[in-house]
């Protein structure tokens, strides 16, 4: 619950500044607020799933049936 609390904080002094930002000037703040798209290389090779193994039974899980039976 702590880290919840501590990004909330975060992202409303992130708003805060941003919105202090735009009154002083709008041109800095339309760029404040683009991605920057450089921070986070992504490259993607290769199958993004891997095809099932012919013949394994998957397990379904363990689990207990607690139905209640009304009458």
């Amino acid at each position: 619950m702590l880290d919840l609390q501590i990004m909330d904080r975060l992202m409303l002094s992130q708003q805060k500044a941003l919105d202090e930002l735009r009154l002083e000037s709008e041109e800095l703040y339309q760029e404040a607020i683009q991605p920057d798209v450089s921070l986070l290389p992504v490259r993607v090779k290769g199958p993004v799933a891997t095809p099932p193994i012919e013949g394994y039974n998957s397990p379904d899980g363990d689990y207990l049936l607690d139905a209640k039976k009304w009458d």
